[in-house]
């Protein structure tokens, strides 16, 4: 850091021996070790904690990059979701067209509003299914029965 080479420090301490005597030498020698000490660990624990900031701006950073690809993914999912639950619902309309809602001109509200009116079209699954005339459970089995005994003529 500095480039002080032996001779250098030699050429100091001879100066300081002569300077402060041999009784105040020790003393002197102790009290500017203890402040050089005392700014090595200054610098050191200042050094820590720029790294430790830095390395706090770099998580923050990876944070909000995984936040966005995250967001990112879930909006392509309900607009895959969206899509296909429109395709779905206009087939069982029996309407042919299989457009996303983007390309026929609906904004979300209206896509809200038709995928809540199919959701009130849906049994729910608390309620038993409405009987008409015979239920279709027993339409099955009547007709295995007849397929039963003409096998067995």
């Amino acid at each position: 850091m500095f480039d002080i080479g032996f001779w250098e420090l030699t050429l100091v301490a001879v100066i300081a021996l002569i300077v402060l005597g041999p009784e105040r030498l020790p003393v002197v020698a102790r009290t500017m070790g203890k402040w050089v000490g005392r700014a090595r660990s200054y610098t050191r624990g200042l050094t820590r904690e720029l790294e430790r900031e830095v390395n706090l701006d770099d998580v923050r950073r990876d944070m909000d990059d995984i936040r966005r690809n995250v967001q990112s993914s879930a909006d392509d999912i309900e607009s895959d979701t969206r899509a296909t639950l429109k395709e779905a619902q206009s087939a069982v309309d029996g309407d042919e067209q299989q457009s996303a809602p983007e390309s026929a001109g609906l904004d979300e509200a209206s896509v809200d509003e038709a995928y809540d009116d199919y959701l009130d079209k849906l049994p729910r699954q608390d309620e038993a299914p409405a009987q008409e005339g015979s239920s279709s459970e027993e339409a099955v089995t009547d007709a295995e029965t007849e397929q039963d005994s003409s096998y067995q003529s």
